[in-house]
């Protein structure tokens, strides 16, 4: 078990680490293990497509909230690059991602790929989204 505080998300993370390859490189799936337990695995692909569409500038995201009968699913891509240029994620890797997080992480999870890029975070919430995304 590994301890993360990530100043970018407004919530300690407890988390199991988890490394696998997709795309041919490394990610690393951080499951959180206290909160809601539910599949936010429906509304992956319609998130990752909302994010071709939007450039996040280094140190921003972009969020969305599904609802899912009892529970609302959280999504957020946030650029960790540094400098000045915003750029778009990669729909392929935010679903290769978020998939991920959607099998090995029941309380959802985050991710990203080695190196500098995006960080996407699935949550499943009590309670339903003030939005709805869909």
């Amino acid at each position: 078990m590994t301890l993360k505080l990530n100043a970018h998300l407004a919530f300690v993370v407890f988390g199991l680490s988890v490394l696998r390859q997709c795309l041919g490189q490394d990610v690393e799936i951080n499951c959180f293990e206290t909160g809601q337990v539910g599949s936010c695995s429906s509304f992956v692909t319609t998130f990752c497509g909302y994010t071709v569409n939007n450039a996040i500038s280094p140190s921003n995201s972009l969020s969305a909230c599904f609802n899912n009968g009892d529970f609302s699913c959280a999504f957020t891509a946030f650029n960790t690059n540094t400098g000045d240029v915003a750029s778009i994620p990669s729909t392929v890797g935010c679903e290769e991602i978020l998939d991920g997080v959607g099998v090995l992480c029941p309380m959802g999870g985050q991710g990203q790929f080695e190196g500098p890029n995006y960080l996407f975070t699935a949550h499943p919430t009590v309670g339903s989204c003030t939005t709805d995304s869909t």
